[in-house]
């Protein structure tokens, strides 16, 4: 298609986890929402759509003119929207007016409304067959050693582990080759010195449920939001690699550590709802 007036333009974006909530898509929110229906709306008042990628991305071409661009709250298709809607809450405006001529971008930001999650959990709206620190411990010390437990094989572990590096950062979790288990193992089993390393091994635990097939199956779109907020803050909290530029994101507050922290313990919590585990 040629491009300008003669082929159309483009609007496109991203939807994305917003883990600072400042409408901006940082290089460290790389959490994206497949699924999620977005709507065209062209000057006459005819509505287009298109459902996002596994990216979170969304692309229309059309002719120049005033535009709104928008994701409603609710839908007649079946989607990720009223998930979103009920679950996150919108860091800008969901509905929005664009002039095309030339193409544009429009990124939609959202950040989980941790406490009604919480809620969510404990009331048993939400369920996870997650396992906790001491299950995976067991696992990853087993494996180490060359042993398989509960269905997990050396072999299949590091896979596990070589699939979490590669999730969603570059940051926080990195190990080094051949020594996976072990590394794994250490920040699983080890004492954490504050919320933020405590933060980083539950962050990991919640990791090695979705790689190993538990925690919110019923809904998996929301656990992997979840998971790549949980690396957004964490990426966003201590130094990152030379790939991974921070220079512009703030350490996350202790209000939104220590809210990531019950959350995910309720994920790596394989007895549904209730209590917070300790």
């Amino acid at each position: 298609m040629l491009p300008g007036p003669c082929g159309g333009f483009t609007v496109s974006g991203t939807v994305y986890v917003d883990a600072d909530a400042d409408a901006v898509r940082d290089l460290n929110e790389s959490g994206t929402f497949e699924g999620v229906t977005v709507a065209l709306v062209d000057p006459s008042g005819v509505v287009q759509t298109t459902a996002t990628d596994a990216g979170g991305h969304y692309s229309f071409r059309t002719l120049d003119g005033v535009y709104t661009v928008r994701i409603d709250a609710a839908t007649p298709t079946s989607d990720f929207n009223e998930h979103l809607a009920s679950d996150f809450t919108a860091t800008g405006a969901t509905s929005r007016s664009v002039t095309l001529g030339p193409d544009a971008t429009l990124d939609f930001g959202y950040n989980p409304q941790t406490q009604k999650l919480i809620t969510d959990f404990s009331a048993g709206a939400l369920v996870s067959t997650g396992e906790n620190a001491s299950y995976w411990t067991r696992v990853l010390r087993a494996t180490s050693k060359g042993q398989s437990l509960n269905g997990f094989t050396p072999a299949s572990m590091k896979a596990l582990l070589i699939q979490i590096e590669g999730q969603f950062l570059p940051e926080p979790y990195q190990f080094t080759d051949g020594k996976e288990i072990v590394e794994a193992l250490a920040i699983v089993s080890g004492r954490p010195r504050d919320d933020l390393e405590t933060l980083r091994r539950e962050l990991l635990i919640a990791e090695l449920n979705d790689a190993g097939g538990k925690g919110i199956v019923s809904n998996p779109e929301l656990q992997d939001a979840l998971l790549a907020w949980g690396e957004s803050l964490v990426a966003g909290a201590v130094p990152a690699s030379a790939s991974v530029s921070i220079e512009s994101v703030q350490p996350p507050s202790s209000g939104t550590v220590s809210g990531a922290i019950n959350l995910f313990r309720l994920v790596n919590n394989s007895r549904g709802g209730g209590d917070i585990p300790e």
